[in-house]
């Protein structure tokens, strides 16, 4: 059987951990979410790294004239002036703040870098936020950037998987080992900021998240079978259950990375 064209990255990885039907979905490419708040993030990302592009469009996103405009700016981020003003106040919060900002900015930092390695025979990539030559930190928009909430967004968004992705990728390429941060700022006012750096224990956490998942994408690839949740009837069983580690919807979370 031939490789794979598409490579495994951590977007791909969270997704299988999610069910292999959407990991395939994201695959074939069916499977695309957009939000406000990952329209928020996007633009405070952009604004801050220089890159994508980032146009403001002066009306609402359907009819002729948002078809076109959204034609003419392929690959750009598209606001409107409400979210380009609030994009601006995301990018400016994380440039005042002085850790986020030395993290992000300090010379000799690159941004959007294209980190490329191979694992079990495969072609492995990870696109880095911000590459320095002591820090690999990631930017993160979130709704509650509290040390109350945000821990728990991070488990259940699989951060952790991605960071131990990106900084396993940064050894395996020959990068060298990097302190990896988690960079998270606020999409509402005031934009607090809180830098998080992440322990050997969560890194540990997120390496034996992304090897189950890669497991289970080679497997996957072999068999030719991509699953959703699980066979047959399911009982409910709702009473006794948990509460969720946390109630955030999935409108609130993180969708500017490109790993």
């Amino acid at each position: 059987m031939s490789e794979p064209s598409y490579s495994v990255r951590a977007t791909l990885l969270k997704l299988l951990s999610r069910s292999p039907a959407h990991a395939k979905a994201f695959i074939d490419g069916g499977f695309h979410e957009e939000s406000l708040s990952m329209r928020l993030g996007s633009g405070g990302h952009a604004l801050l790294f220089g890159t994508p592009p980032v146009v403001t469009f002066p009306g609402v996103r359907r009819g002729k004239a948002w078809d076109e405009f959204e034609k003419a700016n392929e690959g750009a981020v598209i606001l409107n002036e409400r979210e380009h003003a609030i994009a601006t106040g995301i990018a400016n919060a994380v440039r005042c703040h002085p850790d986020a900002d030395r993290l992000l900015f300090e010379p000799g930092t690159q941004h959007e870098v294209l980190v490329e390695w191979l694992l079990g025979g495969r072609r492995c990539t990870a696109r880095v936020d911000s590459l320095g030559l002591r820090y690999l930190s990631d930017l993160k928009c979130v709704q509650d950037a509290s040390p109350q909430r945000f821990p728990w967004q991070a488990r259940r968004m699989l951060w952790c998987l991605q960071m131990a992705w990106y900084v396993d990728g940064c050894e395996l390429a020959g990068i060298g080992p990097r302190e990896p941060y988690l960079i998270a700022v606020e999409n509402a006012a005031p934009h607090n900021v809180q830098v998080y750096r992440l322990t050997d224990e969560d890194l540990d956490f997120g390496r034996a998240q992304y090897d189950a998942a890669f497991d289970r994408l080679m497997d996957c690839e072999a068999t030719g079978a991509w699953p959703g949740y699980a066979d047959g009837i399911l009982p409910l069983n709702v009473l006794g259950l948990p509460m969720p580690e946390d109630d955030e919807g999935d409108e609130l979370d993180d969708s500017t990375e490109a790993a």
